[in-house]
């Protein structure tokens, strides 16, 4: 059995006032932040690696059309002789 503390209420438990931070906003709204940041923030985190990779694959296709470019100069060379 829980005795009561100086506010009346049993050791370990919370008056719904209580649940409300200095700022005045209640634990819900805190943790429904607290988990939309993280959400955006693991977003933000994929989308840079996306990014990378997007760039990555961009570099390999520019030195591709490169080499495809060298190719049929040397081809168009060759054909002419």
């Amino acid at each position: 059995m829980l005795a009561p503390g100086r506010d009346g209420n049993a050791d370990g438990t919370q008056a719904k006032a209580a649940s409300n931070t200095g700022n005045g906003l209640s634990t819900d709204i805190l943790a429904t932040l607290k988990a939309s940041r993280q959400q955006a923030a693991s977003q933000a985190q994929r989308l840079s690696s996306t990014s990378s990779t997007l760039s990555s694959y961009t570099k390999k296709i520019q030195l591709q059309n490169q080499k495809l470019a060298e190719l049929q100069a040397r081809l168009e060379k060759l054909r002419n002789q």
